[in-house]
């Protein structure tokens, strides 16, 4: 119940009592003594003077403990100090006394069981109320009986619990400040997380600061946590960190700050070696004259998620999403929808790294109370699916605010407030029950280097599913170091490119399968050869059905690049070269192989490429680049490569 439906009570009671001798009025108490306690009680009480409010009412109480009125005043006053099992003990009290006379308490009462997570009574409670108010409009009695269901809803979650439990990271990590966990890396070695401590002398703003720290996983557990510092120009108000997938930016909060358009922005900071560039507001297209925070970057690199107060929500803070423009600009928000958004607070998006597995935090949804977490899922048609509440006692009458998941989907990190832990909210790790996993991932590394001098370069990449072309991310390889990580569901075959001015380009193909172990990861030493004549590269997306020359359709990209390749240079000569494995007689292996080699060279006369720039031959099984005793040899000796001429 909110504040003002308690101040009611005594707030009539002012009203009934203005005239403490006019025994009309009078409170039901047969002692003097105890009723002047009680006005003066009342008059702390609108004074929002607590503490003599209580006092005078506990005194009234002493001299006569039948006094209805002087009970409801304390049960008010704690209420209003979130002393919430007192209020509760103080309505009962006053209830015992006059069940009839203070009827609209059973409301108030059934509000406060709910809050402190005791939904039989609260059920109870909103059911004698409902009884007794027959005569009321069916407004009020509709509000009472959605209060109903949902106590019913929270009881049937408490008589079914889920699997939970929590593990504290322990003092490496958890202080007696309040920790929020940010981000778990995709290798699961690595945990950023946000910690609120107090400051102490003149602040503008807050009696707090928030810091980001990192703990790297070791033999042991988790290390001893340090400060994970931004060049962002502020101290005491950064928080809710995200990393895009590739790790090559940093999303985060900052409040307050001269730059921002609203009480907190969003900023980002570009990796440069070890470091990360000076924060960058994302905007007025992202951010607005609002709140905005918490964001969570999906997997494809290119979706944001955050939650945000803006114009044109439902209420509250919703869930919002930005997606990157080709152009290399943010998109205009989109609100989630009311799948997602209530009219209350929804807030702490997750996105796992499968792109389509979101939790949240809710205030708004049918839970036990307060916030909860909860899970819904991207489907084909771009809906999201039906929420599903993750369960008590991973959510209790308490707030449960923020969770992230980790890479494999079975082991999730959640910040809770929990008896025996280090002091305010603390980090803690779970088995997550089998319901509301995500997908599996994987994940690739590579590396990209000059194949002349092993000098790392600055190269785009970018993945895609190879079945239906759909890119999965596009990005750059670091530039101090050539690295990069991406993120990729399993269960689905990928194609690979990298690509830099000045290089023949690379292309590759893989198949996850979905037992791929999270830490299977795949490695990719690529080395990109200069534009130079004699150099070769082997394009190893371009696929031909079995003892066939016809192109299949999953090839078009790699034509496609080619091409871009041949249009950029226009001074470029190329020769098409088909191999084969050892399957088969020589002669028919040579005229498979130049027939495949004539396929691609027709190709790229269609696209407009000059006949005169372009050669083709066959060498059928004459230059194997692996052994043909087994599939895997023979598949990689079955290719297509093209040639810089003179």
């Amino acid at each position: 119940m909110r504040k003002t439906a308690c101040r009611f009570l005594v707030i009539l009671m002012i009203l009934l009592a203005v005239d403490v001798d006019a025994q009309e009025h009078n409170p039901r108490s047969k002692s003097g003594r105890a009723r002047r306690e009680y006005y003066k009680a009342v008059q702390s009480y609108s004074q929002v003077d607590y503490t003599n409010a209580l006092k005078h009412a506990k005194k009234a109480l002493r001299i006569d403990r039948k006094f209805p009125e002087a009970y409801l005043l304390a049960a008010d006053i704690h209420h209003d100090l979130k002393n919430y099992d007192s209020a509760a003990c103080y309505y009962e009290k006053a209830l015992s006394l006059d069940s009839e006379t203070f009827v609209s308490v059973y409301n108030i009462l059934g509000g406060l069981y709910f809050r402190l997570g005791r939904y039989a009574k609260s059920i109870q409670a909103y059911e004698i109320f409902f009884i007794k108010q027959q005569d009321q409009p069916s407004v009020e009695k509709s509000a009472v009986q959605t209060s109903i269901e949902r106590s019913r809803f929270a009881l049937s979650l408490v008589k079914n619990p889920v699997l939970y439990q929590p593990v504290n990271l322990g003092d490496s990590v958890n202080s007696a400040n309040d920790e929020y966990v940010n981000v778990v890396s995709v290798d699961d070695k690595t945990l950023i997380f946000t910690v609120k401590s107090p400051l102490t002398g003149n602040q503008n703003h807050r009696n707090y600061k928030e810091e980001f720290f990192v703990s790297t996983r070791n033999a042991d557990g988790w290390g001893k946590a340090v400060v994970y510092p931004l060049a962002s120009g502020s101290f005491e108000s950064e928080g809710a960190l995200t990393i895009s997938p590739d790790g090559n930016y940093l999303f985060f909060t900052s409040c307050h700050r001269s730059d921002g358009y609203g009480s907190c922005d969003l900023y980002y900071s570009r990796r440069q070696g070890e470091k990360w560039s000076p924060a960058q507001n994302m905007g007025p297209v992202i951010n607005s004259s609002r709140w905005e925070s918490q964001p969570a970057m999906s997997s494809d690199g290119r979706t944001l998620y955050y939650a945000s107060n803006r114009a044109g929500g439902y209420g509250g803070s919703d869930i919002w999403k930005s997606v990157l423009q080709p152009n290399g600009h943010w998109g205009k928000p989109q609100n989630l929808g009311s799948i997602i958004n209530t009219r209350d607070d929804e807030m702490s998006p997750f996105i796992h790294y499968d792109g389509q597995t979101l939790y949240f935090s809710s205030k708004g949804h049918p839970g036990l109370g307060g916030a909860d977490l909860f899970i819904s899922r991207l489907l084909a048609n771009g809906q999201w699916s039906e929420l599903q509440n993750l369960g008590y006692p991973i959510n209790t009458h308490a707030d449960e605010i923020s969770l992230v998941v980790d890479a494999r989907g079975d082991i999730a990190y959640i910040s809770a407030d929990t008896p025996g832990g280090k002091g305010g909210y603390d980090i803690y790790s779970f088995q997550l029950h089998k319901k509301v996993r995500p997908s599996s991932v994987s994940y690739i590394r590579g590396i990209v280097r000059d194949a002349k001098n092993r000098a790392p370069l600055q190269a785009n990449f970018e993945l895609m599913v190879l079945e239906s072309g759909e890119v999965v991310v596009q990005s750059l390889s670091d530039s101090d170091n050539g690295e990069f990580l991406v993120v990729v569901p399993s269960g689905k075959s990928y194609a690979l490119h990298v690509n830099k001015k000045g290089y023949l380009f690379y292309s590759e193909h893989f198949a996850l399968d979905t037992t791929q172990a999270v830490h299977d990861v795949l490695m990719f030493d690529i080395l990109l050869k200069p534009i130079e004549i004699g150099q070769a590269e082997v394009l190893r997306n371009i696929f031909f059905a079995h003892n066939s020359h016809v192109i299949e359709p999953n090839s078009e990209v790699d034509l496609a690049r080619l091409v871009r390749l041949l249009i950029e240079n226009p001074g470029l000569k190329i020769e098409i070269i088909g191999h084969t494995d050892n399957t088969g007689s020589r002669e028919y292996n040579l005229n498979l192989s130049s027939k495949r080699a004539q396929a691609v060279h027709n190709h790229l006369i269609i696209y407009g490429i000059g006949q005169e720039r372009l050669k083709y031959m066959g060498f059928g099984d004459i230059y194997p680049i692996d052994t043909n005793e087994t599939p895997e040899g023979r598949a990689r000796n079955r290719r297509t490569e093209f040639k810089i001429g003179e």
